[in-house]
């Protein structure tokens, strides 16, 4: 049976984080840039239909690597696949659409043309 493996990047934390029982979701911390790499290290190869991967807007810079998106590959079946989501706060929504500020989304699509 293969599962999904939700990697959640520095402070990220879901609204609500009460767990599934039924899900067969794996949920792993990287709390740096530099753990995202060997974070699934304890899992088989081509173990798992799907990885999704969750950060703070604020933290994109700071926490996001996008070589290291290419460690990951090897855990997906064949057809797998990654997603990455990008959450911004409310807060942090506010302010953007205040100060028309923009983010430089280049770090994501980058790590998918990797």
């Amino acid at each position: 049976m293969t599962s999904t493996a939700a990697i959640h990047i520095g402070s990220y934390a879901p609204a609500d984080a009460s767990p599934n029982t039924g899900s067969s979701v794996t949920v792993i911390q990287a709390p740096t840039k530099e753990s995202l790499p060997n974070c699934l290290s304890n899992m088989k190869s081509e173990a798992l239909s799907s990885i999704s991967i969750h950060l703070q807007y604020d933290e994109l810079l700071t926490h996001y690597d996008s070589l290291a998106l290419a460690s990951l590959v090897p855990y997906l079946i064949p057809n797998g696949s990654i997603s990455v989501h990008v959450v911004m706060s409310a807060a942090n929504g506010a302010a953007s659409n205040n100060n028309k500020t923009s983010m430089d989304w280049g770090i994501i699509m980058t790590s998918f043309v990797l």
